[in-house]
């Protein structure tokens, strides 16, 4: 067997988006790979469950994502084109016709069919002044594309509005608006349900086929990004706002059973930290909302965030009915990811067990597609019944890893430095161990802060592995998954926080195999920030840092980046003001006690945390500590997700900076 290197990553294959036929026989799902350009190239597949035979639909055609079933099981849909672009194609089952369903001028996004299967709903952006040109039918020609598009990229943009920036854009904001179309199964021109300056999003059909509930967002200022729930009736084509408490958005929103309740996702107003429960009301007037997971133990609300985890695509909605008046949902609890059930007669209990990670599912009758991976294995898919059992493998998907050697995590449970609470983690080998030596180690944290490590496939750990180092990561507190009081507001960024990760990475040392005297700490995001943090605070002890997409300045960033100013139903003063309070005690504010080698990797386009947070660490260190080694790598076109969703290009020469700094400050030379 041979070590995991750099150029691997290009052989990952990504699976996503599982959907299961109406008679549970077949199932639909999305393969990602890399392009030979380093982008991602999607297909939808097709696996006969009975037989394990996979079709791949277009297989010579252009990049395909988001399947579904029609609702009678004879045609299956998906979106094909490149972004901004896709439209919406049938595949006939009978037939092996495939045809384009819609024409519109940019494309179509989220889409679902009607519960008769007759209409297919689905959003469209377009900008203020095409609203008359008549948006149904304007396909843009190859031509016609490559001067609109000149045009965009030399147009100013007139900024009036807080949010005029987002990661997720690369950028500015270029004024596209969301909006909601209908499209009729049987082909003819597509309409377009609303218009106007409120966008709406992400369409559910209520099980009548009359109803659409819908995300819009119609307030400015600081509630800017704050989701309200619409309904829109097909029967008068109005549209209406409805009352929803807490209400995060329709995308993770479920008609239970019958036309006259709605559950959706929305934050728990009670707890000290940041958890999103299910939440019911009726509809369609809307109301008065009942927490569902009022009294609920066992779990961590619904879908908390992974972190370290090889994953790309989307899933379905992480909350999904169970046919009667229950339903479906993610969560997590002690560091494990899993499908949980709730009904009202018998609460909350887990449907998957064991060391893994879900990824998403989707159920159908009494079945459960879903992906699941661990530390050894990228997800793959595979299908069990509701109540746990009888689970089998159904893709097999990244087999060259079976001639790689890997390291396996060993968990480990610390007590905080406090007493008050325990740290669950892992700690990693190196890929290459001899019993008695001691190893160099990297202590990575993750993200968030509001997140938590699965057990699941991390390439940048093995890498670290296969470069012969130790890696120990854990779930300091704020962290998502361990009970509300674990991330009660704020604690993150308090000193508890790094008490945690040295009470933890204390434990690892006394093991045997770490040498304490050549020990580093990486993160991305706010696991950047603490990184500087540490080495801020404590130079003496950490040989090597490596900062990804760090935070770095509190007080800036309320102003570049895209969120920063954004905490809602508060005044922009207060947090302003704790902002600055802050930044005593930030990164930049340190960096005449940093003796650390610091490396600091940040996307271009990075509007999370904007890349002068990035420059104003290494301008502070290069000006006041020009003696202390300090490297910037700035990657073009990439955000916030670099090292995620990043381009493979950009990935692997991210990873061989980190790698190649730790093995020349940690004195590490490579195992033969």
């Amino acid at each position: 067997m041979r070590l995991l290197e750099y150029e691997d990553l290009r052989r990952i294959e990504y699976v996503s988006d599982p959907q299961l036929s109406p008679d549970g026989k077949e199932a639909l799902y999305v393969c990602t790979v890399h392009g030979e350009d380093g982008g991602h190239v999607s297909r939808v597949c097709l696996a006969d469950l009975e037989t394990g035979r996979e079709t791949v639909l277009l297989p010579d055609g252009e990049s395909c994502c988001s399947p579904a079933w029609s609702p009678d099981g004879t045609r299956i849909s998906f979106l094909r084109g490149k972004e901004g672009e896709r439209q919406i194609w049938l595949y006939e089952r009978e037939g092996g016709r495939y045809t384009m369903l819609t024409r519109m001028r940019h494309g179509v996004s989220r889409y679902c069919w009607s519960p008769d299967g007759s209409r297919i709903a689905f959003c469209a952006e377009y900008w203020k002044e095409e609203e008359e040109r008549g948006l149904e039918q304007t396909l843009m020609s190859a031509q016609e594309r490559e001067a609109w598009e000149h045009e965009r990229a030399l147009a100013p943009v007139a900024v009036e509005t807080l949010m005029y920036k987002l990661d997720e854009a690369h950028g500015l904001l270029d004024g596209r608006i969301s909006h909601l179309g209908l499209a009729d199964a049987e082909g003819g021109p597509a309409r377009m349900l609303t218009r106007g300056e409120v966008p709406f999003s992400d369409p559910v059909w209520s099980p009548d086929g009359r109803f659409i509930a819908c995300t819009g967002r119609p307030h400015r200022h600081v509630r800017e990004m704050e989701p309200e729930l619409y309904l829109y009736d097909c029967e008068n084509g109005s549209m209406r706002q409805i009352a929803a408490p807490h209400f995060e958005g329709s995308r993770n929103a479920v008609f239970p059973g019958d036309a006259d309740h709605f559950v959706y996702i929305g934050r728990d107003a009670e707890a000290e930290g940041f958890l999103e429960v299910p939440w019911m009301i009726a509809l369609p007037e809307g109301g008065e909302a009942e927490n569902l997971f009022r009294d609920v133990s066992g779990c961590s609300g619904v879908a908390p965030m992974v972190t370290g985890h090889t994953a790309y695509g989307e899933y379905p909605s992480p909350l999904q009915p169970d046919g009667r008046d229950g339903f479906y949902f993610l969560s997590a609890w002690q560091g494990d990811s899993q499908i949980f059930h709730w009904s009202r007669a018998c609460g909350v209990r887990p449907v998957t067990q064991g060391r893994h990670c879900i990824h998403g599912f989707h159920r159908r009758n009494d079945l459960l597609l879903y992906g699941k991976g661990t530390a050894l294995q990228i997800a793959d898919l595979y299908l069990c019944r509701t109540d746990g059992g009888q689970e089998r493998r159904v893709t097999h998907h990244n087999g060259w890893l079976s001639g790689i050697r890997l390291s396996e995590p060993e968990e480990q449970r610390t007590p905080g430095a406090d007493g008050k609470t325990m740290i669950h983690g892992y700690v990693m080998k190196p890929a290459v161990y001899e019993e008695g030596k001691k190893y160099p180690a990297v202590l990575d944290i993750h993200g968030g802060p509001d997140c938590f490590y699965a057990y699941d496939f991390w390439f940048e750990f093995q890498m670290l592995a296969a470069r012969g180092m130790a890696v120990v990561f854990c779930d300091p507190r704020g962290s998502a998954g361990y009970g509300p009081q674990f991330n009660a507001a704020g604690i993150s960024w308090k000193q508890e926080a790094m008490d945690d990760l040295h009470a933890f990475l204390d434990a690892a040392v006394d093991r045997g195999f770490i040498d304490p005297d050549r020990i580093g700490c990486t993160g991305g995001s706010y696991g950047g920030y603490m990184t500087c943090r540490l080495i801020g605070r404590y130079p003496e002890r950490y040989r090597a840092a490596v900062a990804q997409r760090a935070l770095t300045n509190t007080g800036t960033s309320y102003g570049t980046g895209d969120m920063g100013f954004f905490y809602r139903g508060k005044d922009t003063a207060p947090i302003l003001q704790e902002l600055l309070n802050r930044v005593g005690t930030t990164p930049v504010s340190m960096a005449d006690r940093i003796r650390t080698p610091l490396l600091l990797l940040h996307g271009e386009e990075d509007y999370r945390c904007t890349r002068e947070q990035a420059e104003q660490m290494f301008i502070a260190m290069k000006d006041r500590n020009p003696e202390v080694p300090v490297k910037l790598v700035i990657f073009p076109k990439e955000n916030h997700e670099l090292t995620r969703s990043g381009n493979a290009n950009a990935q692997i020469r991210h990873l061989y900076e980190l790698c190649e700094w730790f093995c020349r400050y940690l004195d590490r030379k490579l195992p033969v």
